[in-house]
């Protein structure tokens, strides 16, 4: 975790700082469904660290008893996030967010495969889920993409924002999003969100907050997701996509299956539907990225081999021999077929998340193209997801502006 610069000379000399961990209510119904919203309001007046953000519930299958289900990923059940705060708009992410969170789950969280087993559901799904509608599996989520995981610093003092609370809004997952035995749906229950936050008893952090507020404002930087799909297409296909932005970052283009969403069990090496990208039974997919009309990489498009290490270079996996990939992900008919994404970066971000160094294509028409070619007539759903650096600066008397 990291501490704003205005608190972290406070921790060193306070001896009224502490920390603890709460639980906060759904605001809606403690019973949600695939398609449902729910959200929680973090503490009021209260320094939060976004990193330990985690929406705990239990599962069910409300299907028949002859049905089943089984979670791949409690991740996967998200579909879209919302922050605000006081009804003004933080970040909306991308549709489809679980999508995105998979093609980096499945290049770098291999090695963790084991301790997500425990609450967090299943690396590779072997076989049909067994029919049951009784039992409920306690689980959490403890990655939320975009803002939750990625503002800067981590600890934020939510009585700078207006109306001194952030709400964070989930759209949950369709049904598929789990592997399905028959008609099984999906229901959580007793949702909560445990984060932990910070105590200060002494006036020296709040007199530095008064001073930085007065002498310009503070920024907290973070990461927006946008996302772009043009529905079912075959091969041979371009997807347009706009870019509006003070720093284009990254960009990723796959394609799933026209059928990613029906969750229905199929023997594969991905499980279902919903966890499967790429070529299928096609051939090897070729890629290429335009922006503005400009060629990007200058040299054309990418062959999958191309692909493959521009995608790990561009997610600062290139030079990295420790951690691990899926580990079913063993061979480049397994990529091209099943894990098939491409990543293309535009910035040089240092480790602090600070530099605004990608593209800039804020108050323009920036036009993009995600080109995907392969032989076979596979129906599948192109999809482009867009990371960009926002910023939001937070003034006195709860002023509040994003640029993003």
């Amino acid at each position: 975790m990291s501490y704003p610069k205005s608190l972290q000379y406070a921790v060193n000399k306070l001896a009224g700082y502490s920390t603890s961990v709460v639980k906060l209510r759904c605001n809606q119904n403690s019973l949600a469904k695939a398609g449902d919203v729910v959200s929680f309001d973090l503490p009021y007046n209260a320094l939060v660290d976004m990193d330990s953000l985690r929406v705990q519930f239990g599962v069910r299958n409300s299907g028949a008893g002859t049905t089943g289900l089984s979670v791949v990923h409690t991740e996967l059940l998200v579909r879209q996030i919302f922050i605000e705060a006081a009804g003004q708009m933080i970040s909306t992410s991308a549709d489809h967010i679980g999508v995105l969170w998979n093609i980096m789950n499945d290049l770098q969280a291999g090695d963790k495969m084991s301790v997500r087993q425990v609450y967090n559901g299943r690396q590779q799904i072997t076989a049909a889920p067994a029919a049951d509608n009784t039992t409920v599996t306690p689980m959490y989520i403890s990655n939320l993409l975009g803002f939750c995981s990625s503002v800067k610093p981590s600890f934020i003092d939510t009585s700078l924002f207006p109306g001194g609370s952030i709400r964070i809004s989930i759209r949950l997952a369709p049904n598929g999003a789990c592997a399905l035995l028959g008609a099984a749906a999906y229901e959580l229950s007793d949702l909560t969100m445990l984060c932990r936050v910070a105590d200060i008893q002494d006036g020296l952090y709040y007199n530095i907050l008064k001073s930085r507020l007065a002498s310009g404002g503070i920024e907290l930087p973070f990461t927006q997701v946008y996302g772009f799909n043009a529905g079912t297409k075959t091969a041979n296909s371009t997807t347009l996509f706009s870019l509006s932005s003070q720093s284009v970052d990254l960009l990723v283009g796959t394609a799933v299956p026209s059928t990613f969403e029906d969750g229905a069990y199929v023997s594969a090496v991905k499980g279902i539907s919903y966890m499967s990208r790429g070529a299928g039974a096609g051939s090897a997919p070729v890629v290429s990225w335009k922006i503005n009309n400009v060629q990007h990489p200058s040299f054309g498009s990418m062959s999958a081999p191309e692909a493959f290490s521009e995608t790990l270079s561009s997610m600062g996996l290139l030079q990295d021999t420790v951690g691990a990939a899926n580990p079913a992900l063993t061979s480049s008919t397994v990529w091209e077929q099943n894990y098939f994404a491409s990543a293309y970066a535009l910035s040089h971000p240092d480790s602090e998340g600070r530099t605004l160094s990608g593209v800039n294509a804020l108050g323009t028409n920036g036009v993009g193209e995600f080109s995907w070619a392969q032989t076979g007539t596979i129906s599948s759903v192109p999809m482009v997801f867009v990371l960009t650096t926002a910023v939001i600066k937070l003034g006195q008397g709860r002023s509040m502006a994003v640029t993003y």
